[in-house]
C-alpha cells in the first residue's frame, strides 16, 4: 500500500501485479475510498493551486489524491532534462565497433551502481545500467565479463583508491588486476556534477529497458521540500536513488574531462641533396 511519487518503484511493482495472474493490483482514488465528499476535495485542489501554483499544485493534487504515477516528484533535481529526453528513451543497441565505458559510485552497506556508455558523434549512448548491494568486488567483474562488452575506460569515484570493498586491495586495484582499464574521476562538488549532468542529458539517448533502474533513480532523485517554507533543501536527499544519481553525475564530470595528448612524434628527418654540410639538410 503506498501512495504515487511519479514513476518509481512503485509503479514498476504495481505494473508487475498488475499483470500477474497470481497477483493482486487495485488503486483507489479519494473518489473510490468515499473518504472526501465532491466539495472538500475541491477545498483541497484549490488549496494545493495556491500553495504550489496551478501546474504543480494540480500535479500534486492529483497524486495525492487521485493515486496518479504521471504528476512529477516534487523537488526532483533532473525533472525537466528527463521530461525533454523522453524522446530519446528508447531501444540503443551496443555498437560492438565502439568501445563500452564504466562510470561507478561504490558503496558496501549500501548500493554500488554502474552506468555504461558508448561515445557517439555529437552524442553518448547510455546503453545498459548495472547495481547490487552487499556484493564484493569480483562479483561485480564476473557479472560485467558476463555481458561480454569490450570495455574501455573503467571511471571510479575519487576514494576508489582508498576504498576496499571485501578485499585487501582496493577497488582500482582489483578492477586492474581484472583488465579493466581503471580512471579517477576528480573530486568535485554535488553540486558541480549536477551542473554537468544537467549540461550532458541533452546530449544523451538512453535504452529503456537496460536502464529502467537507473532512469527511475534519476526521476526519484530530489530536494527535500520544507513544509511550511516551501523551500528546497541545499543538498538531494540521500536515499535509494542516490546512488545511480551519484554515478551519474561522476559520468558527467568524466566525459567533461580533456584527454591528455599524446607525446608528439618527433618529425622523421629526410635526408635530402642541399647545401648544408656534407652535400645534405635535414627536414
Amino acid at each position: 500500500i503506498t501512495t504515487p511519487r511519479g514513476k518509481n518503484r512503485a509503479h514498476t511493482t504495481f505494473q508487475g501485479a498488475r499483470n500477474d495472474p497470481d497477483a493482486f493490483a487495485q488503486i483507489l482514488t479519494a473518489n473510490d475510498t468515499g473518504q472526501y465528499t465532491p466539495d472538500q476535495l475541491d477545498r483541497l485542489r484549490a488549496e494545493y493551486v495556491r500553495d504550489f501554483g496551478e501546474a504543480m499544485g494540480n500535479a500534486l493534487f492529483d497524486q495525492e489524491f487521485m493515486c496518479s504515477f504521471e504528476s512529477p516528484v516534487l523537488g526532483a533535481v533532473y525533472a525537466r532534462e528527463l521530461r525533454e529526453a523522453e524522446q530519446r528513451i528508447m531501444r540503443v543497441p551496443y555498437d560492438p565497433s565502439k568501445p563500452v565505458h564504466l562510470f561507478w559510485d561504490l558503496g558496501r552497506a549500501d548500493k554500488t551502481a554502474i552506468w555504461f556508455a558508448q561515445l557517439a558523434p555529437f552524442e553518448y549512448r547510455v546503453i545498459d545500467y548495472m547495481e547490487g548491494v552487499g556484493k564484493h568486488i569480483g562479483e561485480y567483474i564476473v557479472d560485467l565479463q558476463a555481458k561480454r562488452y569490450v570495455y574501455g575506460d573503467c571511471w571510479l569515484p575519487h576514494d576508489a583508491n582508498n576504498e576496499l570493498l571485501a578485499s585487501k586491495r582496493t577497488v582500482a586495484q582489483q578492477l586492474s588486476d581484472a583488465g579493466f582499464k581503471t580512471r579517477t574521476v576528480p573530486k568535485t562538488s554535488i553540486d558541480t556534477r549536477i551542473e554537468a549532468a544537467r549540461l550532458l542529458l541533452p546530449l544523451m539517448y538512453f535504452d529503456g529497458d537496460r536502464c529502467e533502474e537507473g532512469l527511475n533513480a534519476l526521476r526519484n532523485y530530489r530536494y527535500r521540500v520544507d513544509e511550511d517554507t516551501k523551500q528546497l533543501s541545499k543538498e538531494p536527499l540521500h536515499d535509494w536513488a542516490s546512488h545511480a544519481s551519484d554515478a551519474f553525475g561522476y559520468m558527467a564530470v568524466a566525459l567533461k574531462e580533456p584527454k591528455k595528448h599524446e607525446l608528439k612524434q618527433p618529425k622523421k628527418q629526410i635526408l635530402m641533396p642541399g647545401r648544408a654540410p656534407g652535400g645534405y639538410w635535414m627536414g
